[in-house]
C-alpha cells in the first residue's frame, strides 16, 4: 500500500486562492480502497485539505512577520489571488485571509497590514482609504494635506480590485472601511462649521438648483461641503458603489450596462471660485463656471 500514485492534479486539495502553490502530498492514512472516483468526496481528503490550507496561511504569516521584503515580492506576484479569495462568496474567507493582506499607507508610503494600521489609529472609528492610479496622485489631493495635518492615516489602493476586497470585508477588528471620496466622509466633526455651510447653502438654494439642472446628465446632486480640503470642488460618490468601482466594472463589461455610481458635485463655499459663481448667477458665464468646477 506504500507509494501508490493516486492522482496528478487534485483541484479540491487546496482552495482556488492558493492555486499558485504546487506540491506533492504524501499520506499513509488514506483508506486502502481509495480511488479517483471517490477521492473528491472522501472525508480524509477534506481533513488533509483543511490542514494544508492552515499550514499555507501559517507559513505566509511567518514570512510576513520575519521577512517583510520577501513577502512584498510575493504579494506583488500573487496578492491578487488572496484578494480574490477574500472577495469570493461575499467575504466568507475574510477571517482566514485578512491578516495576509497588505496595502501601501500614507503613514510612510510603505506597505502595512490592517492590524498595524489599527494599532496606530488610536480613537478613530474608521479605516480610511483612497483608490488612486499611483501614490504620487494621492499626494496631490488637497484633502490628503488636511488629513496629514490631522495625523490621520489613509490606505492607498492602487490595484483596481482593492476596493472590492475591502467592500467584501466590510470591517476589520470592528473598524469599518471608509473612502475619503465618499459623500459621507468628514474631514472634521466641527459642528459650527457644518451649520455655517448649511446656512450658506440655504442662502444659495437657487444657485445650487441651477447648477444641478445644468449637470443633470452628469451628477445626481450638487452640494456645498467643508469636507473636500482646499480644492474648489470634488466629485464624490454616495452609496456602496464608488467612482473608481464604476470605472472598473465598465472596463470589465466593456459596455454601458455596468452599474453607475451616484455622483455628487461638492463645492467648497470658502473657495474664490464659489464667489465668482455667485457673482455670475443669471449671466452667460454661470454655466461655464459650473462646467469648470465639474471638470476639474
Amino acid at each position: 500500500t506504500k507509494n501508490v500514485f493516486i492522482m496528478e492534479n487534485c483541484e479540491d486539495l487546496i482552495p482556488e486562492y492558493f492555486n499558485f502553490i504546487s506540491g506533492l502530498v504524501d499520506c499513509d492514512s488514506l483508506s486502502l480502497n481509495i480511488s479517483r472516483e471517490i477521492l473528491q468526496q472522501n472525508s480524509e481528503l477534506q481533513a488533509i485539505s483543511k490542514n494544508l490550507e492552515t499550514k499555507i496561511i501559517s507559513e505566509l504569516e511567518k514570512v510576513l512577520k520575519n521577512d517583510r521584503e520577501k513577502y512584498i515580492e510575493f504579494w506583488k506576484e500573487f496578492g491578487r489571488c488572496i484578494k480574490g479569495g477574500v472577495q469570493d462568496m461575499f467575504g466568507m474567507n475574510k477571517e482566514k485571509l485578512q491578516d495576509l493582506l497588505i496595502f501601501v499607507s500614507s503613514h510612510d508610503d510603505k506597505y502595512t497590514t490592517l492590524k498595524e494600521y489599527v494599532d496606530r489609529m488610536g480613537e478613530s472609528k474608521e479605516i480610511l482609504y483612497v483608490p488612486a492610479e499611483s501614490i504620487d496622485a494621492v499626494k496631490a489631493l488637497p484633502k490628503m494635506e488636511k488629513l496629514k495635518e490631522q495625523g490621520r492615516e489613509v490606505l492607498i489602493l492602487t490595484d483596481k480590485i482593492d476596493e472590492f476586497t475591502l467592500m467584501a470585508m466590510r470591517d476589520y477588528s470592528g473598524k469599518e472601511f471608509k473612502s475619503i471620496n465618499s459623500s459621507d466622509f468628514k474631514l472634521s466633526d466641527d459642528k459650527e462649521k457644518e451649520e455655517e455651510v448649511k446656512k450658506i447653502a440655504d442662502e444659495n438654494k437657487t444657485l445650487i438648483e441651477k447648477a444641478k439642472e445644468f449637470l443633470k446628465d452628469k451628477v445626481n446632486e450638487v452640494e456645498l461641503s467643508n469636507n473636500i480640503g482646499n480644492s474648489a470642488s470634488a466629485l464624490l460618490a454616495k452609496g456602496g458603489l464608488s467612482l473608481e468601482m464604476e470605472k472598473t466594472l465598465s472596463e470589465m463589461t466593456n459596455n454601458n450596462d455596468a452599474p453607475k455610481a451616484e455622483k455628487i458635485l461638492a463645492i467648497n463655499p470658502e473657495h474664490v471660485l464659489f464667489d465668482k459663481l455667485k457673482a455670475a448667477e443669471g449671466t452667460d458665464n454661470f454655466n461655464k463656471l459650473v462646467d469648470i468646477l465639474y471638470n476639474q
